[in-house]
């Protein structure tokens, strides 16, 4: 039910950082990477913590998440487990000084990533699918630039609306990489109390992946 989200704008984040940097941040979070808002913008770092966070929709983020770190706080970006975290712009000392942690800048819509970090980004053709329908979301126009003709459709469309079809795009995403894992779940039953573990392997033979393909690995 994409009605039960929260109500922070997730095109907002696309606007400012586009299609290929909002999937590299979703590939960071749900392989469990240090990220690092900054912004002259208290409520910016909030709005984009949030939708953030809402792009892996239906699962839960459970790591460090403070979409606003106060200053006399900045110690805990040294932590060595992921988060999410925002700090203003002001603090821009501290930041360059970070070595393991990814940085947005929301205000000049950059993301850097350190060289001694790999994303793992996720599988084609499914990435450039993804990104396809992302662009005809946010830029319905595209689809008749080159024509001799166009129509006089209107491609307008509400910033609710907007924001429905991005994350109903992201969990399209969501339901095609964890397609299956239901028929991987095992009860164990030698226990007092039954409890339920999920077969990695047999999951990735159901897909008819590899040990190699990192970004599920990572994910599952």
């Amino acid at each position: 039910d994409l009605h039960s989200f929260p109500t922070r704008r997730s095109s907002d984040l696309f606007q400012q950082l586009g299609i290929r940097n909002v999937l590299t941040l979703f590939s960071a979070i749900v392989t469990e990477q240090k990220i690092l808002f900054y912004s002259q913008s208290f409520s910016r770092l909030t709005d984009s913590c949030i939708a953030l966070k809402t792009l892996i929709y239906p699962l839960r983020y459970s790591h460090t998440f403070i979409p606003v770190l106060p200053t006399q706080l900045l110690d805990v970006l040294n932590s060595p487990t992921p988060y999410i975290i925002g700090v203003h712009s002001c603090n821009q000392e501290q930041i360059d000084d970070l070595l393991d942690v990814i940085t947005v800048d929301l205000d000049g819509g950059c993301l850097t990533v350190p060289e001694n970090i790999k994303i793992t980004q996720i599988m084609e053709p499914l990435r450039s699918s993804v990104q396809n329908e992302l662009a005809s979301v946010l830029r319905p126009e595209l689809s008749q630039a080159d024509d001799a003709f166009p129509g006089c459709e209107n491609v307008q469309q509400s910033l609710d609306k907007l924001d429905s079809e991005l994350r109903a795009v992201m969990l399209r995403l969501m339901a095609q990489l964890l397609q299956g894992y239901r028929s991987c779940l095992l009860i164990v039953r030698i226990h007092p109390k039954p409890y339920i573990t999920f077969h990695k392997a047999a999951f990735l033979g159901l897909r008819n992946l590899s040990q190699d393909c990192d970004f599920i690995a990572r994910l599952i």
